[in-house]
């Protein structure tokens, strides 16, 4: 039986794309500063290329091949890892440095003179946007997590009340 792919994930995931893509050209047109713009580019294009890749492996089907990946199943308990999982996994991370990358953003629009912190200000609300947004695919991996466990349980059930009559024949 072929997995059906969630409508909400890639559009959760091409969602992320174009605010990474966003962010990255509000830093680009921004003044460069040495230490910290590297930092938010390097976070935005992190954004990007792990949402583009996302899209990718969901739309041509292989994120199910990713998932039964050996390296992955070394970190999971009981050795059972699926692609929820990863969505969950990367999404928090990304949550995370975009979270970091507003703070950053923040205070080096703060601390700029008038005119120049102007970009800096729209980058920070592109990293606050991206930072919400992979809350957002974290919470539907989960909620894809209470679907199938769901879908387990009965087809568990459904499986034991056909066991039970089988074997009253």
């Amino acid at each position: 039986m072929p997995k059906i792919v969630p409508k909400q994930q890639i559009g959760a995931n091409v969602f992320n794309m174009m605010l990474s893509f966003c962010l990255l050209l509000a830093l680009s047109s921004a003044e460069l500063l040495p230490a910290t713009l590297g930092v938010a580019l390097f976070v935005g294009l992190a954004s990007l290329a792990v949402s583009s890749v996302a899209v990718a492996m969901i739309t041509s089907g292989l994120h199910w091949q990713v998932a039964k990946f050996g390296l992955f199943h070394a970190f999971a308990p009981y050795g059972e890892i699926q692609w929820r999982h990863l969505q969950f996994t990367y999404a928090v991370a990304l949550a995370s440095s975009n979270g970091i990358g507003f703070l950053l953003n923040w205070a080096i629009a703060s601390s700029l003179p008038r005119p120049f912190h102007r970009s800096y200000s729209i980058a920070a609300f592109f990293s606050l946007a991206l930072c919400l947004s992979f809350l957002l695919t974290a919470l539907l991996a989960t909620h894809d997590l209470s679907d199938e466990a769901d879908m387990e349980q009965k087809t568990t059930l459904v499986r034991r009340q056909e066991q039970q009559s089988y074997t009253e024949l």
